[in-house]
């Protein structure tokens, strides 16, 4: 393997990359296993191999996990190349690989937006993680903002690529500092404020089908996920590739890659969650609901986990 030749003006940090004090607002939205698994065979599939991956169910449920994640400190194991601040916002699917020796649960991003371009540099020339440019707003409280949001890049009717394309937003309902459980306030039917106006929980669920079943399977998921998300080491899972400048549909570096997300201090047990107003608007561009089957619900759970921790150097699958 040749040498990399450092340039001056590097925009990615040598692995392993420290996070340090970072905010995950964690919550989760039901999906369809057969378009996860579409997206595995495409996405998770070096050309010309066989499809090892599959989407994990957790409590019984085929689901996406979206963060946010607010990065205080980012830093490299080289001291020269500084820190910086970084805000995204991720999508995740658990996987599973099995084969005659080896099964195990990883996590693969289909979506992932990022608010520097080291972050976008890093993650695409690294780790193979297809990140992609996006503003982000926290308003109120540090640790419990009334509102979460990002936007992204798009082309409008021109097609002028412009910012501020709606990509999630999250608005906290005024209900309280806690909850036990959104499966709870819904049965009690606890009143809420809206905008202002006061509703009743249920209402917000008018037009969802069987609202306590899925609320019942979401509960359960999210138990189980964040058990796996206390796990001391993640996998993540990636195809890291370039295209090729003399044939554009060609790749000239394709690879799977396995990188460990070492967990090296984690706020346990999360905080109780709070309830959010979620809005996920789908885009031609920025198809995130249509390529992963997404159920959204009017609100979600969101729990908050405060964590340091370290992404190593990604091993060839």
């Amino acid at each position: 393997m040749p040498t990399y030749i450092e340039s001056p003006n590097e925009l990615t940090l040598r692995p392993p990359v420290f996070l340090s004090d970072a905010s995950l607002y964690v919550f989760v939205f039901p999906a369809q296993a057969e378009k996860l698994q579409t997206w595995c065979n495409v996405h998770l599939t070096p050309s010309g191999t066989t499809p090892r991956f599959r989407p994990t169910e957790l409590g019984g449920l085929s689901l996406v996990m979206a963060s946010f994640i607010d990065i205080a400190r980012g830093s490299s194991s080289d001291p020269d190349l500084g820190w910086t601040r970084e805000r995204d916002l991720a999508f995740w699917i658990p996987v599973t690989e099995s084969d005659d020796t080896l099964s195990f649960q990883a996590l693969a991003v289909p979506f992932l937006y990022v608010d520097l371009p080291h972050g976008i540099a890093m993650g695409r020339e690294i780790y193979g993680l297809t990140k992609y440019p996006a503003d982000f707003r926290y308003d109120g409280s540090h640790d419990w903002p009334d509102t979460i949001a990002a936007t992204t890049w798009a082309p409008n009717a021109n097609q002028e690529w412009v910012r501020g394309v709606p990509l999630v937003t999250l608005r906290r309902l005024s209900i309280g500092s806690a909850f036990g459980s959104l499966f709870d306030l819904f049965t009690n039917d606890v009143s809420i404020t809206v905008d202002g106006e006061e509703r009743s929980v249920r209402g917000l669920f008018d037009g969802v089908a069987d609202p306590m079943d899925a609320l019942r399977n979401i509960q359960t998921s999210m138990e189980d996920l964040l058990e796996l998300l206390h796990r001391p080491t993640l996998q993540v899972v990636t195809l890291k590739q370039f295209r090729d400048s003399a044939n554009p549909r060609k790749a000239c570096f394709q690879k799977l890659l396995r990188t460990q997300s070492q967990v090296t201090s984690i706020t346990w047990p999360p905080e109780a969650p709070r309830a959010y107003l979620v809005d996920l608007p789908d885009s031609e561009t920025h198809p995130i609901r249509q390529v992963l089957g997404l159920s959204t619900l009017p609100v979600v759970e969101v729990y908050r986990l405060k964590c340091d921790f370290e992404m190593r150097a990604g091993v060839t699958i």
